[in-house]
């Protein structure tokens, strides 16, 4: 909503104001002074005029900037009201001297004035008001002598096309009428509304051409309140609102043609109306000179009061209103702590009620506190003096009051607080102190019982007594809990509040009790809310103002034609559907809640006055308030869908503004849709707002920041905010969506795309940067290990070369000589013989450790193809010469692998020392050889079938020290099982990494 006053341009969300004018730093800023009045063109620019000579602002929101033009039309004196823009965004001005026209594009001004004769000009030249239609075209209140007349304008053509005069207008009862106007007003589907200083209303549609006008007639209560019409508007049903020349505003009811003045809320002494608006909910805003704004709801519940008035002896008798009965004639009788009232519905009126017969004082009830009729109509009267009964046909009455001594009296006390008739005929009677007795109207005696049984004397029942469909009666108290009755056993049940049992009453003060047709009774409770009761489980179940409940202190329940129940709270009433199941885990209770924004006089409404008349009309009574009464369907809910939208952003506690420093918002809030931040600007807030003007104290939002937010926070209108604070980078989207005083939410809501950029070092391209200088140096680090393993790789096979060239070169000549010397001198020199054969044999056992030293060194034998070849063809060789059968079996992926020299080594001395020991001393049959490799575990088996050895006896020779010497120096595990026998077995396990 915008406002203009003398001092500037005014927003406003429902909540907060907000102020645009004078800005001493911009010279294009809104300076005060009166303006002819505001409008908004098609492009959502605001326009304003002020009287000011040359003063011409536009404002547009999306910038909240203002520009202002050097509008100059001619020396033309502007009028109090006139400034609209058409579809082509021409501004159009009303002026005493014509009709002026400016293109904000060209700042081209054009006067249009009256040429006498010619019929397409303007009538007069003196205009005073200005409107445009929902068609584009003009409307132009022109004074013309004495009296005023209209223009029909097309601002395209630039031309008149209808002249509307007072002739036009006039019905044809009033033919010499003369309308002096205050204004015209632009209504639906061409209609134009005329107000007039003592003529009443007139209306005329420019499309049938048909004029209608409306009068004060005091004969006629549902006529104009005054003749004197200051402002009409037609609302979007069709109704028209009137503000009369005395402040007073009326209803125009389209369907039926009568005016209802609206009860007055603006003091029509000292504050003068400039204005009446209706906005898109459909709400009615008055401007006043004085006093500000006042608001009004169309649609407002139709709720009615009746209440004391001082000056009049026959209004309601005290605003303390304690009981409510209708009776079959359509009267009410209404308690109060003063008397007893008795209320026409249908003339609204109001008259003491007195017992005619005998015209005696004492005869007289005074605090009633309880009302009730029986099944003959007779009317119970229960007060703080006994019991009265009054037969209304018969105008007949009687008392009843307790005498001391006389058992049959009333007997626990006079002062009386409540009747039933059971579906036996029998009735019982509730008195203060605990009372509780049986009553025969006939003979006027009272039987007492006692119910005192975990009740004590100050615990008294209150009023109202229901029986149930299983014929018991059901009687709260004021402290002592539930009472259940059973009239034909005359026993009693009390329940109470048990705080270690979640299924008990929720509080031992229970004002009234209701129970529906599905058995379950609904008891009232003072701070335990509302409780459902199972009487045949006999669980209680509550439910509170955490489901939805107005207010945990429960005063009176009733239900009204449809079956709904509505309860009279501390703070308000409610309204819902019973459940079905209410012990369901899944049962969840919708509640309506009223207060006094909706109408109601008070939100305390008074014990167990809570009343359905037999016509369905529903009667609370209130503590200070009196009584107030409504139909159920007449209570029309705000169907007005509300736009939502982001009003604030707050960032670390500091406010967001468009086009500030910090270049976050591009645009205002409200039309942005996505915003980035750096990672430490990541403690937001958002403010929003529901455009319900209506009570937008009782709107509900609910929110969440996706992904952060699991599921939608919910929050009361005065709560439209939501913070975050410590945000994770990365993106995030805000929804908000909204409901309307009545509950009628906007699902869709509006929503704010949020990016919090991560820091350098956790962006892309930084992790890129670290991917790619992790993967050089590991290059470099990798490239400088293949160099050095491609050096050792030359310098092992310069080592084997060397080895195997020099060396091996030298001990095989040695050898070879040996043996040559050794034939020639065996024969001379036995000695030098034995000697030159142990030469031989030493040279080559030497040659072939060297040969097994030289294929260790050598690189290319690092693969396990080389090391199962040669471990193959040593075994064969070795075995074959014992004629022992050689099983040889390895893992076929264990040729793909390598294995580093050192453990290459010491692995195949070790098979070869135990392929060496089987050959020499097991005289074994077969060798089994097993090689195999799981998850880089490389495990070998030699195992024979030959003689064995005991493990405990035998001397462990240089070949098996070396084969444990081996494994240790490798990590390997190494067994050697061996029964005597059966044969040996020798396992070999390492890590091969």
């Amino acid at each position: 909503m915008w406002f203009v006053t003398s001092n500037g341009l005014i927003r406003y969300d429902g909540y907060n104001f907000r102020f645009f004018g004078y800005d001493a730093k911009d010279s294009n800023s809104m300076s005060g002074g009166w303006f002819d009045g505001i409008f908004m063109d098609n492009k959502n620019v605001i326009w304003l005029k002020s009287t000011v000579f040359g003063q011409l602002y536009s404002f547009l929101p999306a910038t909240e900037k203002f520009k202002l033009y050097g509008y100059k039309p001619d020396s033309v004196t502007s009028t109090d009201q006139g400034i609209a823009s058409d579809s082509v965004g021409t501004l159009w001005m009303a002026t005493t001297t014509g009709l002026n026209s400016f293109d904000p594009k060209t700042k081209k001004t054009h006067l249009y004035t009256h040429i006498t004769g010619d019929k397409a000009t303007i009538k007069s030249n003196n205009i005073s008001q200005l409107e445009i239609d929902d068609m584009g075209q003009l409307w132009l209140l022109m004074k013309n002598n004495n009296s005023y007349e209209i223009d029909y304008f097309d601002p395209y053509k630039r031309k008149v096309i209808e002249h509307i005069t007072g002739k036009t207008l006039v019905l044809p009862a009033n033919q010499n009428l003369k309308p002096l106007n205050y204004n015209i007003n632009i209504g639906r589907n061409g209609n134009l509304w005329i107000g007039s200083e003592q003529n009443g209303l007139y209306g005329y549609n420019i499309r049938t051409k048909k004029a209608i006008h409306f009068v004060r007639d005091a004969a006629n209560p549902y006529s104009l309140s005054k003749k004197g019409v200051y402002y009409v508007i037609e609302d979007h049903t069709g109704n028209l609102w009137i503000i009369t020349d005395d402040n007073k505003l009326n209803f125009y009811d389209s369907s039926t043609g009568k005016f209802y003045q609206v009860p007055s809320f603006i003091n029509p002494n000292e504050y003068i109306i400039t204005q009446i608006f209706e906005d898109k909910t459909g709400n009615i805003w008055i401007a006043t000179g004085q006093d500000g704004i006042y608001t009004f709801n169309p649609t407002q519940k139709k709720i009615h009061i009746i209440s004391h008035d001082v000056k009049n002896p026959n209004s309601l008798s005290s605003n303390i209103a304690i009981c409510i009965l209708k009776t079959q004639t359509g009267q009410s009788f209404l308690s109060t702590d003063k008397g007893i009232t008795i209320f026409n519905q249908k003339t609204g009126s109001t008259v003491p009620f007195e017992i005619d017969e005998n015209k005696k004082e004492n005869d007289q009830p005074r605090h009633v506190t309880y009302l009730y009729r029986d099944r003959k109509g007779v009317i119970w009267m229960c007060t703080v003096s006994g019991l009265l009964s009054y037969d209304p046909v018969g105008k007949k009455h009687r008392w009843y009051r307790h005498r001391n001594n006389d058992p049959s009296s009333l007997i626990s006390s006079s002062k009386c607080n409540g009747i039933i008739e059971d579906t036996k005929g029998r009735y019982w009677i509730t008195a203060s102190e605990g009372g509780f007795e049986s009553f025969e109207p006939v003979s006027g005696k009272f039987h007492a019982f006692k119910i005192h049984a975990g009740l004590s004397t100050k615990e008294y029942p209150v009023g109202n007594l229901v029986q149930g469909s299983n014929g018991n009666i059901y009687i709260g108290s004021w402290g002592g809990g539930f009472v259940s009755f059973n009239p034909d056993s005359k026993t009693f049940k009390i329940y109470r509040h048990n705080a270690k049992d979640s299924t008990s009453l929720r509080n031992d003060i229970v004002f009234d009790c209701y129970e529906t047709k599905n058995g379950i009774v609904w008891v009232c409770t003072n701070g335990g809310g509302l409780n459902a009761f199972d009487p045949v489980t006999e669980k209680f179940k509550s439910f509170t103002m955490q489901d939805g409940l107005c207010n945990n202190g429960v005063t009176s329940i009733t239900a009204d034609n449809k079956g709904n129940l509505w309860l009279g709270t501390m703070n308000g009433i409610s309204c819902f559907t019973p459940p079905d199941h209410p012990f369901s885990p899944e049962c969840k209770i919708k509640f309506r809640n009223y207060d006094v924004s909706d109408g109601l006089p008070s939100n305390q409404m008074f014990l167990c006055t809570a009343y359905k008349g037999p016509d369905g009309t529903m009667y609370f009574g209130t503590y200070n308030k009196g009584v107030f009464y409504f139909n159920p369907d007449e209570l029309n809910d705000n169907t007005f869908i509300p736009p939502v939208f982001i009003t604030a952003l707050n960032i670390s506690n500091h406010p967001v503004k468009y086009d500030d420093s910090s270049k976050i918002l591009s645009a205002q809030i409200e039309d942005t849709r996505g915003i980035k931040l750096d990672y430490n600007q990541n403690a937001v807030s958002f403010t929003f707002a529901a455009l319900n003007y209506f009570h937008p104290e009782k709107n509900k939002y609910a929110y969440k920041l996706e992904p952060f937010d699991k599921e939608w926070i919910f929050t009361e209108g005065t709560k439209h905010f939501a913070d975050y604070t410590n945000l994770n980078p990365g993106k995030y989207t805000f929804r908000v969506k909204a409901s309307n005083n009545d509950g009628i939410w906007n699902q869709e809501g509006t929503s704010l795309k949020l990016t919090i950029a991560p820091p350098y070092w956790q962006t892309w391209w930084f992790k890129m940067l670290c991917m790619l200088l992790t993967g050089l140096i590991s290059y470099a680090i990798w490239h400088n290990r293949m160099q050095k393993s491609l050096a050792i790789k030359g310098i092992r096979n310069k080592i084997a070369s060397d080895l195997h060239d020099d060396l091996g070169a030298t001990l095989t000549s040695i050898s070879i000589m040996s043996v040559l010397v050794h034939k020639e001198i065996k024969d001379q020199s036995p000695l030098a013989s034995t000697l030159l054969e142990k030469i031989g044999s030493s040279s080559r056992n030497m040659i072939d450790s060297m040969n097994d030293m030289i294929w260790a060194i050598n690189p290319k034998n690092d693969s396990f193809e080389n090391i199962i070849k040669r471990m193959k063809a040593f075994a064969s060789e070795i075995l074959t010469a014992k004629d022992i059968v050689l099983h040889f079996d390895f893992d076929r992926n264990l040729i793909q692998s390598k294995l580093n020299m050192d453990k290459r080594e010491n692995f195949y001395l070790i098979f070869k020392e135990a392929v060496n020991n089987c050959a020499k001393y097991s005289h074994a049959t077969n060798a089994f050889v097993a090689i195999w490799n799981q998850q880089n575990n490389l495990k070998m088996i030699i195992k024979d079938d030959g003689n064995g050895f005991e493990s405990n006896t035998v001397v462990l020779g240089n070949g098996l020290t070396n084969m444990r010497y081996r494994a240790e120096s490798m990590k390997a595990t190494f067994n050697i099982r061996s029964i005597p026998g059966e044969g040996t077995t020798i396992e070999l396990g390492f890590k091969n990494e």
